[in-house]
């Protein structure tokens, strides 16, 4: 599943560096999709609001609220 490989605090997805502002606004589209499909799965939201996560986790969820 998408939300699984986009959403690993484990494993940070990443296609290099050349294309961090890319996976962001697919993590953050995917963020968005996800709770409007379903507003009670938290695991998205779990993975961001955790403070051991690498910062992109957190600039996702902040734009994401913003949209």
């Amino acid at each position: 599943m998408l939300q699984a490989l986009l959403f690993n605090p484990n494993k940070t997805f990443s296609r290099g560096t050349n294309n961090i502002s890319q996976d962001i606004e697919l993590m953050i589209d995917c963020f968005v999709s996800c709770f409007r499909i379903d507003p009670t799965n938290m695991e998205p939201l779990s993975t961001c609001l955790n403070l051991n996560v690498s910062l992109i986790y957190h600039v996702v969820l902040v734009s994401s609220l913003n949209r």
